[in-house]
Order: C-alpha cells, then sequence, then structure tokens
C-alpha cells in the first residue's frame, strides 16, 4: 500500500467522504460498498460497473473519493485516471486492484493517485487510505 499523506491535519469536524467505488466485476463493488457504509468516515458509497460512465458521474454528482480498478473492458483504469485528474476540484481517487506490477503502481502515482491498494488487502489497508483522505478534504 501506498499512500501520499497530507502535510497538515485539520482538527475541524469534516462532512463524511462520499465514494464512488468503480469496478467491472459487480461481486466485488457489492462487497465493497456493504464494508464501506459501516466506516465512520463514509457518508455515502455509489457503485460504477461501466468505465465509460464515470466522468460524467464524476462531474454531476459530488464524490470526495474514486477507489478505481486498473483492468476494465472498454477503459483501462490508468487513462481513467489522466482524465479524472484534469478534472477541477477532482476526487482523490484510490486505485483499488489485483495489478501489483510495480509498474502500474509507479504509474498510478505519477498521475495523481491518492494511494493504491491491492485487492487482496483492501480489508486491511482501505480504512488508514480513508482516514487520510478524510484528513485531506477542505474544512
Amino acid at each position: 500500500m501506498i499512500v501520499n499523506t497530507p502535510a497538515n491535519r485539520s482538527s475541524v469536524e469534516k462532512e463524511g467522504l462520499s465514494i464512488l467505488v468503480v469496478d467491472d466485476n459487480v461481486f466485488f463493488c457489492s462487497l465493497a460498498a456493504q464494508w464501506l457504509e459501516i466506516m465512520d468516515e463514509v457518508s455515502s458509497v455509489a457503485t460504477e460497473n461501466n468505465a465509460l460512465n464515470v466522468l460524467e458521474r464524476v462531474q454531476v454528482e459530488h464524490f470526495n473519493v474514486v477507489l478505481l480498478d486498473i483492468a476494465m473492458p472498454k477503459r483501462n483504469g490508468l487513462d481513467l485516471l489522466q482524465d479524472l485528474m484534469a478534472i477541477p476540484r477532482s476526487p482523490r481517487v484510490v486505485m483499488v486492484t489485483g495489478q501489483g506490477e510495480d509498474a502500474y503502481r509507479l504509474r498510478a502515482m505519477e498521475l495523481g493517485a491518492f494511494a493504491y491498494v491491492q485487492k487482496s488487502t483492501f480489508v486491511q489497508h482501505i480504512p488508514a487510505v480513508l482516514r487520510a483522505c478524510h484528513d485531506a478534504l477542505p474544512g
């Protein structure tokens, strides 16, 4: 797990995270959403199985965090990450993937990913990543 942590932390009470889980695996999206909804830092969770819909949803709906898979049909997660980073006030993007190769991890971080988490360690690492995302919220 790699996390870019914020330099300054605020003690001000912040709203919860609004998260979009993007993965072509419907089962993973469902399990991740159920698990995320019980976390204190999370106020809402939505899922998207079609990477082609993500840019529009992010621009129309308010998401603080996007959990994004890399290997998806129709649209590669790294290409989508690059487009998400170009949006003004883009959400924090956390790559959640089964792709463990260093080249993917390095490229994701170069493109602006907030963190990179292996699906196999999702339950162990995502709480700390989401706390860091929550701490990085303005307010």
